[in-house]
């Protein structure tokens, strides 16, 4: 049987260089058919958006996100069967936005430490002070560079001392960053 060329696809939307997308098995699809299947793929896997955004963060160089996550070292070690198992333990399909959570922030993305909660209390979680995934320093260590610079000690000296930019220093000194103690 000989192959025709269409000038249309399987729905009749024209073929251009703008709306073909080729399949890794050379294939071509129109753009406007690779979002009507994908569409359809996340209304019977709905766990698979949050799945591609988690690993995006942890393993894409590219992603804006990425030096929060994997550029700090948070490793995705999940796999989309056990998204698919959370999604149905936390009955995420009931929530009006889930959102993946990592109960230890500063963990990995592994089965034991991942739960599905709503957008808005993920939102609400504690990410001040030392809780704060990102923190490298401790709230007696903040205590302890306030109290030496009340003392006299100089800025350059404490940011020696406790491997940080004298800036910073100065910003803590100053309340203008850990406010809460």
């Amino acid at each position: 049987r000989k192959k025709v060329h269409r000038d249309y696809c399987k729905r009749d939307h024209g073929w251009s260089e703008e709306n073909t997308y080729f399949l890794p098995n050379g294939k071509r699809v129109c753009r406007k058919c690779k979002v009507i299947s994908y569409e359809k793929y996340l209304l019977k896997n709905p766990w698979a958006k949050h799945y591609a955004s988690a690993r995006g963060r942890c393993v894409a160089t590219y992603n804006g996100s990425y030096k929060r996550y994997g550029g700090v070292g948070i490793k995705f070690l999940m796999t989309m069967k056990d998204f698919n198992y959370l999604w149905f333990q936390d009955k995420a399909s009931d929530m009006e936005k889930p959102s993946i959570d990592r109960i230890n922030s500063k963990g990995n993305y592994i089965l034991e430490n991942c739960r599905f909660i709503e957008l808005s209390e993920n939102v609400k979680q504690p990410h001040v002070g030392e809780k704060h995934r990102c923190a490298k320093m401790t709230e007696k260590e903040i205590m302890r560079i306030r109290l030496f610079s009340k003392k006299g000690v100089k800025n350059i000296v404490l940011a020696k001392q406790f491997g940080l930019n004298p800036s910073t220093i100065c910003n803590i000194v100053k309340r203008r960053k850990w406010k809460h103690i």
